[in-house]
Formats: C-alpha cells, sequence, structure tokens
C-alpha cells in the first residue's frame, strides 16, 4: 500500500477516535430537567393505590383486569419479546468468553507426491476486546431488553386502561338501552291512554299522531343502542381472550359515579417521567448509541486466542496420531474496508439521531395530550354538573305538567314537549356521566408512569413464580 494511503487511513482513524459524538446523557438530562419544571394542574391522589381500578369497588371489574392482565394476548406476544431480547443479550454477553468446538479435518496435499494429514480435537478462539466492540454490543443488549420490558409495561398500561374504559362504556350502553325501554313502556302506555281519547272524542286526533311520533323516535334509536352495547362487550371480550358470546357480565351501575384520583406520585411530573413509551424511546435511543460504539470499535485493531487440543496424523511424517497442543495469538485490521466502515459509522449516526429526534418527539406528545386530559377532565367535570342541573330542572318540569295536565290545566302536546325534554336530558345526563368518567380515566391513562411500573413489576413476578 502507498505510504501517502496508509497516513490517509491513519489519519482518517485518529480523526474518528478524537471526534466528540452527541452527548446523548446531557440531552436526556436537559429534558428530564424540562419534565420536571413542568406544571399540569393536577393534584395525585394520596389515597389511591397502584391498583386504582379497585377504587370503582366493583369485583366483576377486578376480575376482569386481573384475566387480561394474565391472558391478553398482546400482552403475552410482549411477553415473548422480552424472553427474545433476554436470549439474545444472553448471546451477546458468551461473545465475551472463549469459543469453542469439536472439530476433525483430513487434508490431502498433492506436491511432488501425494501427503495426507488429520487431525481431531478442540478448538478454541477467545476475542480480546480491548477497544469495546463487544462490551457494546452487550450495551446494544441490555438497552434492547429494556426496550421489550417498557414495551410489555405500555402494552399493560394499555389492556388495564383499555378493560375498565370498554367496562364504562358497556355499562353506559346497558343503562342507556334501559333507559330508551323505560320510555318507551312509558310513552306505550300514555299513547294507548291518548287514543282511548280520541275515540271518545275527547282530544284531537293531532295528540294522537305527536305520541305517535314521539313513541317511535325511542323505538328508533333501540336497536342504535344495543349494538352499542354489544360492540363494547365484544372490546371487552377481546380484551380478555373470551369470545362475546360467553360473557357474562352483570349490570354494575356504581361504576360512572365512582371517583378515581392519580395513583402514588408525588408529583405528576414523576408519573408523567416515567412513562412506559418515554421510557422505551430512551432505551432505544441507548442501543443505536451502543450500536455506534461497536461500529466504531471496528475502526481499531482486533485482536484474539485460537488454541487446539487433539490428536494430529502426518503421514510420511509420524507412525500415528500424537498428542497436539498450540495457541496462538491474532490480530486482524480492517484497512482496505476502512471507508465502508466510516460510512456505516456515519450511517448508525444518523439512526442514533433520529432515534433522539423520536424520544424529544415523544416527550412532548406525552406532554402535549397530559395537558388535553387534564383540560378534558375539567370540560367533562363542568358538563357533568350542568346536566346533573338540567337533569333535575327539567324532572321537575315534566312533573309539574304532569299534574298540571290532569288538573287540565295545560293540553297533552305542552305534556309532550316536557316529556321530550326530560327523555333528552336523561339521555345527555348518561352522556355526561360516561364523559366525565373517562376523561378521569384519561387522567390516569397520561399520567400513568408510578402505577403502570408497579403493575409491570407484579405481573414479572408473577409470571416468574409460575
Amino acid at each position: 500500500m502507498p505510504k501517502n494511503v496508509v497516513s490517509i487511513v491513519l489519519g482518517s482513524l485518529l480523526l474518528v477516535g478524537c471526534a466528540a459524538t452527541p452527548d446523548y446523557e446531557q440531552r436526556r438530562d436537559a429534558n428530564e430537567r424540562y419534565l420536571d419544571s413542568l406544571e399540569f394542574g393536577v393534584q395525585p391522589d394520596a389515597f389511591t393505590t397502584v391498583n386504582w381500578w379497585e377504587d370503582y369497588q366493583d369485583e366483576q371489574l377486578n376480575q376482569l383486569v386481573e384475566v387480561a392482565q394474565a391472558a391478553n394476548l398482546d400482552l403475552l406476544s410482549t411477553g415473548q419479546r422480552v424472553r427474545q431480547a433476554l436470549a439474545d443479550l444472553g448471546a451477546d454477553e458468551n461473545r465475551l468468553l472463549p469459543q469453542g468446538e469439536a472439530a476433525g479435518d483430513y487434508e490431502v496435499i498433492d506436491r511432488n507426491g501425494v501427503q495426507e494429514s488429520s487431525s481431531v480435537g478442540l478448538a478454541a478462539s477467545w476475542e480480546l476486546d480491548l477497544f469495546g466492540r463487544l462490551n457494546a454490543l452487550v450495551d446494544a443488549g441490555e438497552a434492547n431488553l429494556e426496550v421489550a420490558l417498557n414495551n410489555q409495561r405500555a402494552m399493560l398500561k394499555e389492556v388495564t386502561v383499555g378493560v375498565v374504559r370498554a367496562y364504562l362504556e358497556w355499562e353506559a350502553s346497558r343503562q342507556r338501552v334501559e333507559l330508551i325501554r323505560a320510555d318507551i313502556r312509558a310513552l306505550g302506555d300514555t299513547r294507548e291512554v291518548m287514543a282511548m281519547r280520541v275515540t271518545e272524542g275527547i282530544s284531537p286526533k293531532l295528540d294522537l299522531a305527536r305520541a305517535d311520533t314521539l313513541l317511535e323516535q325511542q323505538r328508533a334509536k333501540l336497536p342504535d343502542a344495543r349494538a352499542q352495547l354489544y360492540r363494547a362487550k365484544a372490546v371487552l371480550s377481546v380484551l380478555v381472550n373470551e369470545d362475546p358470546e360467553s360473557l357474562r357480565l352483570k349490570p354494575a351501575s356504581s361504576v360512572l359515579a365512582a371517583s378515581v384520583g392519580v395513583p402514588e406520585a408525588d408529583r405528576a411530573n414523576e408519573a408523567m417521567r416515567l412513562r412506559a413509551d418515554i421510557g422505551a424511546a430512551l432505551a432505544s435511543l441507548a442501543r443505536e448509541v451502543a450500536l455506534g460504539n461497536a461500529l466504531r470499535a471496528e475502526l481499531y485493531p482486533q485482536f484474539s486466542v485460537e488454541g487446539f487440543l487433539g490428536l494430529t496424523n502426518l503421514a510420511e511424517v509420524s507412525d500415528g496420531f500424537e498428542s497436539t497442543a498450540s495457541i496462538s495469538p491474532r490480530i486482524s485490521w480492517s484497512l482496505l474496508s476502512y471507508p465502508l466502515l466510516l460510512q456505516r459509522v456515519e450511517g448508525q449516526d444518523a439512526v442514533s439521531e433520529n432515534s433522539y429526534i423520536r424520544y424529544r418527539q415523544t416527550i412532548i406528545d406525552a406532554v402535549a395530550n397530559a395537558r388535553v386530559a387534564v383540560f378534558a377532565y375539567g370540560q367533562a367535570l363542568e358538563a357533568d354538573r350542568a346536566t346533573g342541573r338540567a337533569f333535575q330542572a327539567a324532572n321537575e318540569s315534566f312533573s309539574i305538567a304532569l299534574t298540571m295536565h290532569r288538573e287540565g290545566a295545560i293540553g297533552y302536546l305542552d305534556l309532550l314537549d316536557a316529556n321530550r325534554t326530560f327523555i333528552s336530558a336523561q339521555q345527555d345526563r348518561l352522556a355526561a356521566k360516561l364523559a366525565f368518567a373517562t376523561a378521569q380515566l384519561g387522567v390516569v391513562e397520561e399520567f400513568s408512569g408510578v402505577w403502570s411500573s408497579a403493575a409491570h413489576r407484579k405481573l414479572i413476578e408473577k409470571r416468574q413464580g409460575l
């Protein structure tokens, strides 16, 4: 190789060895300080346990959550990815140890006469990790395991929250069906009375037509309400790995009124910082940086020791197999592949920087979603109170209208209008209760770092104990 080419390669080596890569640890610390500095306007509930779903005080819900955490297929799949990451990490760690195999060979050489040789024994090699390539691969394997664990924790959060959300929607749909059925029964009774009055000539046919209209409007709502009820049950059945037809549920009237706070966190910021999606993004960044370090180590010479212990037979030289032991150092340096290695390092640096961008984007998304959840909670609380007042007013108005109609003070159309307002207020009230319960759940979901970590530890301990 020409002397100037060697100088260029060695110069590149020195530059690469001294060049500073981005300080991702410093960037991570800056992002954590950013999270710690935020104010979300939410106070954690010190009396809420990490098993926050138990605050609904519904044994059926507790059982569904327990079943989902044990049998949900998506969650089980993440467990297999954790298993794979553990196996890959074990393989990376074993590369630090001597590697060997049982070997045997037979060779024939025709060089001014046939010469035969054979050997059988144990061959071993040991790569001396002087420049940290193998240790960097171990670091990458550990980070990859952390990614898998955080993804498993994220899925555990999604499954747990998903079960509670589907359960709330199922109960709200069940109550909606019951409301519509009750309205249909009441309107049917009123319609029969009105039909008799029309037949007797006491009331005009217009009153009967208006009664029929309102009755059929309620009947038209029933199929959609039943479909929503079944869809909610189907979502729940998928989460607990069961057929919708075999899932049996009892009414749970109190869950929509339950109060659930943000579980056990000294500050909402801690619950944000420990989120699984942020942890997975940070671990992914660490993995790519470690892979970059492994590639940089390939720019340096690789040292290894090779050895053989066994029996050899050299025809024409020995009378049979003889004991043989050998050990030899080996050095290799991919000088001719240097441009290729530099491009691979450059490409991996781009991958690492992209991982940091995704990590930062995950934080920005998490903060935005948390703020939306807190805002939605406040709006849902306001709407819940307003619809409660509206329902009380509509109920009182309908009671007064019913009394006045019996006394002949108002006509049937006025009573029908009051009834229509009451029915609408009932349904608005139920929708607002569901919206508030869902918004409350949304806050728990977004500030999930503490409770999901504790639930994940319990899940791992339970599965290790099997």
